[in-house]
């Protein structure tokens, strides 16, 4: 199978789609071989200016997924899952490259705003 690498994210809550595939591009940039990228994607539901002042807009997450598809992923975490409760949002990602999976879940916690993402991966 070759070499394989793992890359855990978070990326910045205040970006805008440009910035924060910018910032997806250098975390998942020349990863050659099985692939698992996961963590914090923060794709919420705003426009910030000035990285400061959010406006209400539409989902990041199309974005981020759309550039991990065209990176060769492919989602562990259906889209349509919330992973953080507010507006019901998936800010939280674990993408595959490489690998197949047999299961994944997400489970709310009771000390974090994030719930809990998990994927069962063969390798």
């Amino acid at each position: 199978m070759g070499a394989g690498r793992i890359v855990d994210t978070h990326l910045d809550t205040r970006l805008n789609a440009a910035d924060r595939l910018t910032q997806l591009g250098a975390a998942v940039d020349g990863a050659g071989g099985a692939t698992i990228v996961g963590g914090d994607f923060n794709s919420n539901w705003f426009y910030w200016i000035g990285h400061v002042l959010p406006l209400p807009a539409r989902s990041q997450a199309r974005g981020v997924e759309a550039f991990m598809q065209r990176a060769g992923y492919r989602s562990a975490i259906p889209s349509a899952e919330t992973t953080f409760d507010w507006l019901g949002q998936h800010l939280d990602w674990i993408w595959l490259r490489g690998l197949k999976w047999s299961g994944s879940r997400v489970i709310p916690l009771r000390f974090s705003d994030h719930h809990a993402c998990w994927t069962r991966v063969a390798l």
